[in-house]
């Protein structure tokens, strides 16, 4: 199929948008880029093959170098007409192109927003030295970081164990996933300590952005165990 070279193009800007930091402002750029040669292309041979030669020849006829003949009405005709319709075509074609390219775009756009809402995202690196200043902030104290056995869940509590470990938390050796809580477990659930609200609070927005999703936040009143006990469970909240 002719678009197929178009829309594997666009599967690899997407991948460039999901890879690099700034990706789409990158997409853009690369796009642009793109537009920018071939149109550049395309006027070099429009001027040299054709409006140039042309340009010549009529320079030519008014300055009497040649003789107009009737005979070269027809001719000329014909290649001025040849020339209308290929830029129009080419107008046409640019057109099409870009309607379908944003057309997919959309539906791609459409697609990673519709997954981004039901999985996690791993932390990259700058928001887990973000993440993890926070906490070495608030000094030492104690966590337990658990999952549910999907593979977004399990990798956005990997890196939060990480995090804390980092920042020289007391973190208690569980299982990541299997634990009896973390089967049934449906998203994002965070109980801490009441009586240290200010210690609570922090934690709490800290782990709000790091996950840049909803968080279900409990205040326990028992003493013994972490001072912050962590589940991350599917984003997409069951109420069955």
């Amino acid at each position: 199929m002719a678009l197929e070279p178009i829309f594997d193009l666009v599967g690899t800007l997407e991948a460039i948008e999901s890879r690099l930091p700034r990706g789409k402002l990158v997409a853009k750029g690369l796009l642009s880029l793109g537009a920018a040669c071939a149109g550049w292309v395309m006027i070099r041979f429009l001027a040299l093959d054709l409006f140039w030669p042309a340009g010549q020849l009529m320079v030519r006829a008014f300055s009497g170098t040649i003789t107009f003949s009737p005979k070269l009405a027809v001719p000329w005709a014909l290649g001025a007409g040849a020339a209308a319709a290929i830029a129009f075509g080419l107008e046409r074609w640019i057109h099409f192109i870009e309607s379908r390219i944003s057309g997919r775009l959309n539906e791609l756009n459409t697609t990673l927003q519709r997954y981004q809402s039901i999985f996690w995202k791993p932390l990259d690196e700058s928001e887990k030295k973000q993440l993890t200043a926070t906490l070495t902030g608030l000094g030492k104290h104690s966590v337990s970081v658990s999952a549910h056995e999907n593979t977004d869940c399990a990798e956005l509590a990997h890196d939060l164990r990480d995090c804390f470990e980092e920042a020289g938390w007391t973190v208690a050796r569980i299982p990541l996933t299997g634990t009896w809580n973390a089967a049934g477990a449906s998203g994002f659930t965070v109980w801490q300590k009441a009586g240290i609200e200010a210690l609570n609070t922090v934690v709490l927005n800290a782990l709000v952005k790091a996950a840049k999703g909803p968080i279900q936040g409990h205040l326990v009143e028992k003493q013994d165990g972490p001072d912050v006990s962590i589940l991350v469970g599917p984003r997409r909240i069951r109420n069955d």
